[in-house]
């Protein structure tokens, strides 16, 4: 908690705002980076023209995945989703929903549901809303 991160061509800096700790890591391409924190402050998901995984805990910066280049639009757009427990993360990326688990080791996986929404029941279950939106074409009334 109370951490923040900013990006520069010489390095990534995280900076604990309370404790005055830093922490530096290898500098990133990537322009325009948003920051999504995990609950407990110790993980974050970085989302620029890549997906990072942060953690403080462990000190590593790890690169989750690199969108399709032919893509027109930034692709991550929905904000991602942690866990109470801060130990996974729903995130989308074009029309498909990524499972992202920590423990015991950082696992990336693809949803099979196409879904624009979501929420967390506990911990560990997971609720997929999937929006459907059809538009009929009426005849005028005479």
């Amino acid at each position: 908690m109370g951490s923040i991160v900013t990006s520069t061509a010489q390095a990534l800096t995280v900076e604990n705002l309370l404790s005055g700790k830093h922490q530096t890591f290898k500098p990133l391409a990537d322009k325009n980076l948003t920051v999504r924190w995990s609950p407990d402050g110790q993980y974050a998901l970085l989302f620029g023209d890549h997906a990072y995984l942060l953690s403080l805990k462990d000190s590593r910066l790890q690169l989750l995945q690199t969108p399709d280049p032919a893509a027109q639009t930034r692709p991550y757009n929905q904000p991602p989703l942690w866990s109470p427990d801060s130990q996974q993360a729903l995130y989308a990326l074009g029309d498909t929903v990524y499972h992202l688990t920590l423990l015991p080791t950082v696992a990336l996986t693809p949803l099979s549901v196409s879904t624009t929404l979501w929420s967390w029941r506990a911990a560990v279950r997971l609720i997929f809303t999937r929006l459907i939106i059809q538009a009929t074409k009426q005849s005028p009334c005479a």
